[in-house]
Parts: structure tokens; sequence; C-alpha cells
């Protein structure tokens, strides 16, 4: 009698098994998709593991080569971009994997990160979709050039303290969905 309820249980197992993966995964398509939590980064790889993580305060610190003569915010811009290439960003995980339509609307144009930089609004360059991640990033030399040429200081000579420390607020919109954090970043030069 035993041999035929474990031959039966044996026939049964792989339906059950396919029944409880199948409304594991069908609950959590269902669930409405929301922000789980987000971390502040200059640099994630490709699994969306944020590898240089911050709060809510970053001092960059550049070693300018003693060669290399920075006189104007031009020439640092430059530096920053090409160099330094500093490029803060944000990472924002979800409480699950997006579906393919998620997926296809979070790779669209009307999904970006953005920066606030002294009240100035300003979409980053960079973005990398994972799983159940999405990442941001731009780099400080754009956003400080962009920054520079507004005010008509571009080709002017360097002063900190005009521009560092700076409040920043930074996030993504994307569709129905946004979020906005705030900041702030400084910037020191070592010699």
């Amino acid at each position: 009698m035993s041999k035929k309820i474990f031959n039966y249980f044996n026939k049964i197992l792989p339906t059950i098994l396919f029944l409880l993966v199948f409304q594991l995964t069908m609950s959590n398509c269902n669930r409405e998709l929301a922000m789980d939590h987000f971390q502040v980064c200059d640099l994630f790889d490709n699994q969306g593991k944020c590898t240089e993580p911050w709060d809510k305060t970053k001092t960059y610190q550049l070693r300018i080569p003693a060669n290399k003569k920075l006189k104007t915010w031009e020439d640092l811009s430059h530096f920053l971009y090409f160099q330094a290439r500093e490029t803060p960003g944000i990472v924002i995980y979800w409480n699950r994997d997006f579906t393919e339509s998620e997926k296809k609307e979070f790779k669209s144009k009307n999904c970006h990160g953005v920066f606030v930089f002294y009240g100035r609004k300003i979409e980053m360059e960079g973005k990398e979709i994972g799983d159940n991640w999405m990442g941001f990033f731009h780099y400080l030399g754009t956003i400080l050039e962009e920054e520079m040429k507004h005010r008509g200081r571009w080709t002017k000579e360097i002063y900190l303290s005009e521009v560092f420390p700076a409040p920043m607020e930074i996030g993504f919109h994307c569709g129905d969905k946004s979020f906005m954090t705030s900041t702030e970043i400084d910037l020191s030069i070592i010699k």
C-alpha cells in the first residue's frame, strides 16, 4: 500500500511544484511596482551594486598632477570630465523584478535621472536598467560646466568658494514614478 502512495506522490509532485512556482511567479508579477530603497553613489557595477556609495554629503578630493595647470572653470570641468571622471549618481532598487513592458518603459526617453543644482534641473546622461534596479549618473565636469556657463564664469578664474559646498537634489523621473533626495557636494583640490 505504501508503495502505491509513494508512486502516486512521485507522479503528482512535478504538477504540485509547477503550480506552486506558477502561483509564486504570478503573485510577484501582480504586486504593484514600488521603490524599495535607493543609494546615492559615484559608481555602480552592471549588477546594480553601488561600489562607491555616499550618504547626504560628498567631498570630491582632486589630486592635480604638478604639470597640470587649472586656471579657469573650463580647465577644471575638463579635468573632472576627462581625467578624474567623477560621476555622481543614484541607484534605485525596486520591490520586485520588472515586467517586460516596465523594462521597455524604463528604457525609453521618458525615464531619466535628474539633478537639481543651484535651482537648475539637469537630466543625467547615463542610465542602466537591471532586473529590479535602475542606475543613473552624470559627469561632475558636465554639471560644473553647465552651471558656470549659466553664470557667465566659464572662462574665468576658479574660486571654489563661489560654488562649493553646493546643495544638490538627485533622483529620477519615469512616467508616473519619481523620487528626489537632498544632498550636498564639496570639492577640494590637492596639489
